[in-house]
């Protein structure tokens, strides 16, 4: 019965070992490791994207100062959330985000030279998409960055916890990023209450039977 007993252990904790490690394979397949995105249909093989991050710094989108800070190579990494259609003066902007829960960060990538001439026409690329920023130059214009050559922009996957809010004022949808997993809203209209997003919704909805 003792022998019973053991054997049945051994094979509940081998079973147990199994499912963790099965767990955390799940977890690192979905994981983009640098940002910790959540991550799909990856345009760039983790390892590769590992090797090619070895001696950089990973700078976050709210602390773009950081960029100014030290000689080693500087990589921002954001979930692209807005596509700007492109300049007379030849350039292009995008807005991506860090979708924190608490105090999600924003900047623009202003895209010139090289940079515009190739990804410029924003077909290459499409909201959702996780991009990784290397050695951007620190514009003038505070929250935003300048890249010149197409090689400073690397398509790293789709972040599947990216949506847009889902509340509306005066009518009009918000349209700001938020984390799916989250409520689904924007950081400022979860901070209202739920109240006052049911009569914004109500409110909507009757200017629309109006239409």
């Amino acid at each position: 019965r003792k022998a019973r007993m053991q054997a049945l252990c051994a094979k509940r904790s081998l079973q147990a070992k199994q499912e963790f490690d099965e767990r955390k394979a799940e977890e690192e397949r979905t994981t983009e490791r640098w940002s910790g995105f959540r991550i799909v249909d990856r345009c760039l093989r983790q390892e590769k994207w590992d090797a090619a991050m070895r001696g950089k710094d990973l700078v976050p989108i709210g602390h773009l100062g950081g960029l100014l800070r030290s000689q080693n190579n500087k990589v921002v990494i954001g979930i692209l959330f807005a596509i700007g259609k492109p300049e007379i003066n030849k350039s292009a902007e995008w807005k991506i985000t860090d979708l924190d829960l608490q105090a999600p960060a924003e900047a623009s990538v202003v895209l010139t030279g090289r940079a515009f001439e190739h990804w410029g026409n924003g077909k290459e690329v499409k909201v959702g998409q996780i991009i990784g920023v290397l050695n951007p130059q620190l514009s003038c214009r505070s929250g935003a960055m300048l890249v010149t050559f197409e090689t400073q922009l690397v398509k790293l996957g789709t972040c599947p916890s990216f949506g847009f809010c889902q509340a509306s004022d005066d009518g009009r949808r918000c349209q700001r990023p938020c984390h799916q997993e989250g409520s689904g809203y924007c950081a400022l209209h979860e901070r209202r209450s739920h109240g006052d997003r049911h009569l914004m919704s109500q409110a909507m909805a009757r200017k629309r039977r109006r239409i």
